[in-house]
């Protein structure tokens, strides 16, 4: 996400929904140390089914160097539960 501060990144998850909205301007990126502009900026716009397993406290969001990463963790319930064995005598 070339040219996005973190301010303009907007995520959301609504009903298993996991949306990303970010806003591009035009003076994200100073005319001055631009090389060379292969495309054009446009705001981003994504949406991902996140499913029932998702922690919705454990969502975490980073942007760095124009690269989003998002982790979501598995919800407690969903993990598996390893339950030992005992042996009576």
């Amino acid at each position: 996400m070339p040219g996005v501060k973190k301010e303009d990144v907007e995520i959301t998850l609504e009903n298993n929904q996991l949306e990303i909205n970010a806003k591009v301007t035009e003076d994200a990126i100073p005319e001055n140390e631009m090389k060379y502009r292969e495309y054009r900026l446009y705001n981003y716009n994504r949406a991902f089914t996140a499913g029932d397993s998702v922690n919705r406290d454990g969502i975490q969001a980073t942007l760095e160097k124009g690269v989003l990463t998002l982790t979501l963790q598995k919800s407690e319930r969903i993990k598996p539960k390893r339950i030992a064995v005992t042996v009576e005598q």
